[in-house]
C-alpha cells in the first residue's frame, strides 16, 4: 500500500490529493497526516531528509516528495483519466 504523508493546508497536499481522486486510487493509499512544524518530526524525516510534504512512500519503500513528480507517479498507476500527455508537446 502507498502512503502519503501531508497536510490538509498544504495547498501542494491538495494537489497530489485531487489526482487521488481523479484517478480513484483512494483505496491503495494510506493518508498520514504529519506536521512539520515539529522541529525533528521522525516520521517525515526518516522518509524525507527535506522534511516537506506531500511525500509519497512507495510500495517499495522509495519516497517521492515534489507534488509535480507524485502525480505524474499517479498518473501511471491508472490508465484512466490521463493527466499527462505521453507526448511533452501536448
Amino acid at each position: 500500500m502507498l502512503k502519503l504523508l501531508s497536510s490538509p493546508l498544504s495547498p501542494y497536499g491538495r494537489k497530489v490529493n485531487m489526482t487521488i481522486s481523479m484517478k480513484g486510487l483512494k483505496s491503495r493509499i494510506d493518508f498520514k497526516p504529519v506536521d512539520t512544524n515539529i522541529v525533528d518530526n521522525k516520521e517525515i524525516n526518516t522518509v524525507n531528509p527535506l522534511a516537506k510534504i506531500p511525500t509519497l512512500v512507495t510500495e517499495d519503500g522509495m519516497a517521492l516528495f515534489d507534488s509535480k513528480v507524485i502525480c505524474e507517479y499517479l498518473d501511471g498507476l491508472s490508465p484512466s483519466p490521463v493527466m499527462f500527455p505521453a507526448d511533452p508537446k501536448e
